[in-house]
């Protein structure tokens, strides 16, 4: 934590090394399962139980349904804000400790049933859990033709008070010209038009494919979440995000990456295809949005 590092010639507070480790995996995750589908929209082993300890089980908890629907679910984080949703770290800067502010850790499980035939719902169930394990609340989940996306649409303001996130980061438009570029320079401007936007500062941590792989493509004022799934598109893979936010720095870091893995020679392939989910959830779900 001491040593800081660059990013397009700007200082990093928190280390990208960091932010790989960190924020994808700090602790570990029990998971008790069946066989793991090789196509969308399987149905997983019932039941099926998740179990995240000691580390940001949310979004790794997300991860692992993704893998076993092989179905992109998009996640960003809440910019968390109230000092009491949050735990201090000491950490050593130039040799001396400090303690620095951290996202909160909440331990959780959850256990898909039946009911949970899809990644919309088993991400519904998925976030039940999580806030009846004191989970910050504040997430919608939106089900579309393609994917799944967890948005942020409250956050605790620092003065104890429920506020209303009117555009989340993910959510900002982008604009850039159509021009063939690598897969990580066209993120990077997605990146670069998010940060502006939102106020927020953004930076590009993973990015998939191969650093040959170029896309052609353009945007006109497309919500960042939709251009990244086009950047799937223009590389015949389907690639989801988790957007992470780390208190300590007041810093978003993305990670973009590819849903399924790249086929082992001579084994199967593993597409990913998905059927249409549900448009709509139950009325009683406060995680659905109704498009």
């Amino acid at each position: 934590m001491a040593t800081n590092v660059k990013h397009l010639n700007e200082s990093v507070d928190l280390p990208l090394r960091f932010c790989r480790l960190a924020l994808a995996a700090i602790g570990t995750m029990g998971i008790v399962l069946g066989p793991t589908p090789t196509h969308a929209q399987s149905a997983v082993a019932s039941p099926t139980t998740l179990t995240s300890h000691n580390t940001r089980g949310l979004s790794d908890v997300l991860s692992r349904v993704q893998q076993l629907f092989v179905t992109p679910i998009t996640f960003e984080e809440v910019p968390y804000q109230n000092a009491g949703q949050l735990q201090n770290l000491s950490i050593l800067v130039n040799g001396s400790p400090q303690l620095r502010p951290a996202n909160p850790v909440t331990d959780f499980t959850v256990t898909l049933s039946d009911i949970d035939t899809n990644a919309y719902q088993a991400t519904r169930s998925v976030l039940s859990a999580y806030q009846s394990a004191g989970g910050p609340i504040g997430y919608s989940v939106v089900p579309l033709n393609n994917r799944v996306d967890v948005i942020p649409t409250q956050v605790l303001a620092a003065g104890g008070t429920l506020t209303n996130i009117a555009t989340p980061v993910m959510s900002q438009p982008v604009t850039f010209a159509p021009a063939a570029r690598s897969i990580a320079d066209a993120l990077q401007l997605v990146v670069d038009a998010v940060s502006t936007e939102s106020g927020f500062k953004v930076v590009l941590a993973d990015v998939p494919g191969s650093p040959l792989e170029t896309v052609q493509l353009g945007a006109a004022a497309l919500p960042a979440r939709d251009v990244i799934a086009a950047i799937g598109l223009a590389i015949n893979r389907q690639v989801s995000f988790q957007c992470l936010y780390d208190a300590g720095s007041k810093t978003y870091y993305l990670n973009v990456r590819a849903v399924a893995p790249d086929p082992i020679p001579g084994g199967p392939a593993q597409h990913g295809n998905i059927r249409p989910l549900p448009s709509v959830g139950p009325a009683t779900s406060p995680f659905s949005i109704k498009k």
